[in-house]
């Protein structure tokens, strides 16, 4: 099953080493990976998503929960969460198929970003679903080079609460 985790973490050097190496440990594949700083530069939030029956997925929340870099941790419904990704797709253009390829990008609302007398080069924004969507229908033009982003969310409910006082970020000052 798909387990999707938001993770309030520390934003200092080596932090995202050290949350994904707690999954690497335990033998978990992590499907998608981003990380950014929030509202707060002194935090970020790491959200991670990962296969996983329900036993599992809480013993690696409680696992998180042991760093000291973590503030707070939360599995998101994945129905109760929005969640993007973005994708680049570099497509086999010619005269004869550019019109399908970009009524396919205008019904996924893509934006064309290249243009090229043999390719043509789309971004879709959107849930994992929506790209692979995506990725299915512009698949038998010939899809010449395909980059994804990981997954951002955010829970639709209330907002990942935790301590809004950070213990002291260590940096190093020479």
């Amino acid at each position: 099953m798909l387990q999707l985790f938001s993770i309030l973490v520390i934003n200092e050097p080596g932090v995202l080493i050290r949350i994904a190496s707690l999954f690497s440990r335990r033998n978990f594949n992590i499907h998608s990976l981003a990380v950014g700083t929030t509202h707060n530069p002194l935090i970020s939030r790491i959200t991670i998503i990962l296969f996983a029956d329900e036993n599992r997925a809480d013993q690696i929340i409680s696992q998180i929960k042991k760093s000291p870099v973590v503030l707070a941790v939360e599995r998101l419904d994945p129905h109760n969460s929005v969640t993007r990704g973005i994708a680049l797709f570099k497509i086999h253009a010619t005269d004869s198929n550019r019109d399908s390829i970009l009524n396919i990008a205008y019904a996924f609302h893509a934006n064309v970003l290249d243009l090229r007398p043999d390719s043509i080069i789309l971004e879709f924004t959107g849930s994992i679903d929506k790209i692979s969507a995506a990725q299915n229908a512009l698949q038998h033009f010939g899809i010449i080079e395909l980059i994804q982003s990981g997954q951002i969310a955010l829970n639709r409910d209330e907002p990942l609460s935790f301590n809004q006082n950070p213990p002291f970020v260590h940096k190093n000052l020479l």
